[in-house]
C-alpha cells in the first residue's frame, strides 16, 4: 500500500517528457504547440516563484519574530535603566533637601 504512494509522487523523467510532447504535438499541431509550451513553461514558473516565496516567508518569519522578540526585550531594559536612573537622580534631590 505504502509503495503504491511513493510512486505517485516520482518526478516525470525524460521519457514521460518525450511522450507528453509528442502527445502535445499531436492533439495541437506544430503551430500550436510552441505556444502551449510556453504557457504551460509560465504557469510552473508561477508556482515555483510562489512556492519560493511561501518559504521565504515561512523561514524568515521565525527569524523576524525573535528579532522582535529580543528588540522589545533591549527597549524593555533600556526603559527600566532610564526609569533607575531616573529614581536616583530623585534620591539625590531628596537627600540635597
Amino acid at each position: 500500500m505504502m509503495n503504491k504512494f511513493y510512486i505517485l509522487f516520482v518526478g516525470a523523467g525524460g521519457p514521460e517528457i518525450l511522450v507528453i510532447l509528442l502527445v502535445l504535438l499531436l492533439l495541437f499541431g506544430a503551430k500550436e504547440a510552441p505556444h502551449i509550451l510556453r504557457n504551460i513553461s509560465d504557469f510552473f514558473l508561477k508556482i515555483r516563484n510562489s512556492a519560493d516565496e511561501f518559504k521565504h516567508e515561512i523561514m524568515y518569519s521565525d527569524m523576524r519574530s525573535e528579532a522582535d522578540e529580543r528588540q522589545k526585550k533591549q527597549n524593555a531594559q533600556y526603559l527600566t535603566e532610564d526609569i533607575d536612573d531616573q529614581n536616583q537622580q530623585d534620591v539625590q534631590d531628596v537627600e540635597k533637601i
